[in-house]
């Protein structure tokens, strides 16, 4: 019988190069912190979200039992008006629990900054869902296992 706690990640991602990076960085996290939890991981992609609708309550019930949500595109990404509709249904059903909205916005060219307005956005529905928020500025680390609430911190890519 294995008695570690389990620590629930999904990844929300705009596209093959989002997920990758994304799923690059929970690797990197994972390799470094000798993390005293198990780790289960599901993934959904935002364009498979919106051609069938029938997925996002699968995808809601993985997100409202996550401990970490990961939401990976790129600042040219466009999200499709189902995909904010969509996330904003879920976003007040997170609160109650520690809980942590981690946001990775690429940059296709080296000058390119994040969109401010994209990083308000998820800021406020971390807010609504009283989660932690985290973006690609902050340094990395994953829960040791303690006890008791979390603090990751996810660095730039």
């Amino acid at each position: 019988m294995n008695d570690k706690p389990m620590l629930r990640i999904v990844i929300l991602y705009a596209g093959f190069d989002a997920f990758a990076r994304a799923q690059g960085k929970l690797q990197r996290l994972i390799t470094e912190a000798n993390t005293g939890f198990d780790v289960e991981t599901s993934s959904w992609e935002f364009d498979e979200l919106r051609a069938f609708p029938q997925l996002r309550d699968r995808a809601t019930e993985e997100v409202l039992a996550a401990d970490i949500v990961i939401v990976s595109t790129f600042a040219a990404t466009e999200l499709p008006l189902e995909i904010w509709t969509w996330i904003e249904s879920w976003a007040p059903r997170k609160k109650g629990r520690s809980h942590t909205l981690v946001v990775l916005v690429g940059r296709r060219r080296l000058s390119s900054a994040p969109p401010p307005l994209l990083e308000a956005y998820f800021r406020q529905i971390a807010e609504i869902g009283g989660m932690e928020f985290l973006s690609a500025e902050h340094q990395a680390t994953l829960p040791t296992g303690s006890a008791g609430p979390f603090h990751d911190r996810v660095s730039g890519a």
